[in-house]
């Protein structure tokens, strides 16, 4: 009987912590969806809890650090639904800016959501922004794009000659530095040549 007994208790502990180990992975055992994403410099924060299960309140967090982490959004109250998937939306209206911030989503007695991180790049002082500058293996130039239109960006070295051209329509050109030579560059972003919508500089340094 003794036997029976010790061997109910080790199978209970194994499936102890294998539920501990599942709800530490990515992603979250409760949710069907969880996402960060960023519109006309906004963060938008969605959340969909899924059928059958509910927390006691959603709390939305964002930290510049990963460590530190302030409260931006919050529901109060028992969240979810017992019968089918319910949706909650956030918005970060002041974002920070230019630096990679953390979001993660506290459920109420069902613990964290995994971390997702992002950067809003602020491109309204010259209506472009290198990352990184000065660059080595590749740069990447951000512009403002919110239209999604096609933008072609000129490339030349400091004689003026044109190095290289490429298009897109995204708010970012990704440009290969590594086989160029260390000093200035300069671009252009515009629908052609002659219709520059911003003008820049790019230091390559390897």
């Amino acid at each position: 009987m003794k036997k029976l007994k010790h061997i109910t208790l080790l199978i209970f502990v194994l499936l102890s912590v294998n539920l501990t180990a599942q709800t530490e992975e990515s992603g979250h055992p409760i949710l069907d969806d969880f996402k960060v994403f960023e519109i006309s410099g906004k963060v938008f924060i969605d959340v969909t809890i899924s059928s059958g299960n509910t927390c006691n309140g959603i709390i939305v967090w964002r930290s510049d650090d990963s460590l530190n982490y302030e409260i931006v959004g919050e529901v109060v109250g028992i969240c979810g639904n017992s019968t089918s998937p319910i949706s909650y939306n956030f918005t970060d209206a002041s974002p920070i800016k230019n630096i990679k911030s953390y979001y993660k989503v506290e459920l109420g007695g069902a613990g964290f959501t995994n971390t997702v991180s992002i950067v809003l790049i602020d491109t309204k002082d010259f209506g472009f922004q290198i990352r990184p500058n000065p660059a080595n293996e590749k740069a990447i130039i951000y512009y403002e794009n919110p239209t999604n239109e096609e933008f072609e960006l000129f490339l030349f070295d400091i004689s003026g000659n044109k190095i290289s051209t490429q298009k897109s329509t995204n708010n970012a050109f990704n440009v290969d530095t590594f086989s160029l030579g260390d000093g200035l560059y300069f671009f252009s972003i515009g629908k052609s040549l002659n219709q520059e919508k911003v003008m820049g500089k790019l230091m390559i340094q390897h």
